[in-house]
C-alpha cells in the first residue's frame, strides 16, 4: 500500500525525457487539431453536426480514453483498492477548494464572468493528463488525473444551485446585486 509521502512525491526523483514530452503533446494536441480544422475545410456540414454532438462525442472518447488507459492497470486497482478511495477522495476534496475558491475571487462579478472563473480554476485539459501520465508515470498519476473527472463534472451541480441563487437574488429588489 502507498503512503502519503509517496502519494505526494517527497523524496522522490523523476526522469523525464523532454522529447518523449514534446512528441506526446504533438500528438494529444496538434494532431487533433489539425484534424478538426481539416474536417472544417473539407466538409463544414459534418463539422457541423459533430459540433451539435459535441458533449455525447466527448463523454464517449473520454470513456473510451479511461478504458484504454486503465486497462492496463487492472492489477494496480485489485491490489490497492485503497490508493484508489485516496485519489477520489483527494479528487473531491480538490473541486471543494476549486469551487469554494472560484466564488470567493470572483465574488463580486458579473454572473458569467463568475461562472466561468469557477469552472476554469477547476478545469484542468483531464485527457491530456490523463494520457500523459500514463505514459511517463506510475499508475498512481493517471488514476487521480480520471479520479478528478468525476467530482468535476458533480460540480456542475452545486454550480447550477448557485446560478439559480444569484438570478433569485438579482431578481429579488431589495437585495443589494439588483441595484
Amino acid at each position: 500500500m502507498l503512503r502519503w509521502k509517496d502519494m505526494l512525491l517527497l523524496g522522490q526523483a523523476m526522469d523525464l525525457s523532454i522529447a518523449g514530452m514534446m512528441r506526446m503533446l504533438a500528438l494529444v494536441v496538434f494532431v487533433p487539431a489539425v484534424c478538426s480544422e481539416i474536417v472544417k475545410k473539407v466538409s463544414p456540414r459534418t463539422a457541423g453536426r459533430l459540433v451539435a454532438r459535441q458533449y455525447a462525442l466527448s463523454l464517449l472518447l473520454f470513456a473510451a480514453t479511461n478504458l484504454g488507459v486503465f486497462s492496463q492497470y487492472s492489477d494496480f486497482f485489485f491490489g490497492n483498492p485503497v490508493t484508489l478511495l485516496l485519489a477520489a477522495g483527494a479528487a473531491f476534496l480538490l473541486a471543494g477548494i476549486y469551487l469554494v475558491a472560484g466564488i470567493a475571487a470572483s465574488w463580486r462579478w458579473e454572473l458569467p464572468d463568475q461562472l466561468a472563473a469557477v469552472i476554469s480554476i477547476g478545469t484542468m485539459n483531464k485527457i491530456l493528463v490523463i494520457v500523459f501520465s500514463a505514459h511517463f508515470f506510475t499508475p498512481l498519476e493517471p488514476t487521480t488525473a480520471a479520479v478528478y473527472t468525476v467530482p468535476f463534472w458533480l460540480l456542475v451541480l452545486p454550480l447550477r444551485t448557485w446560478r439559480e441563487w444569484r438570478l433569485k437574488k438579482a431578481r429579488d429588489p431589495g437585495s443589494p446585486q439588483a441595484k
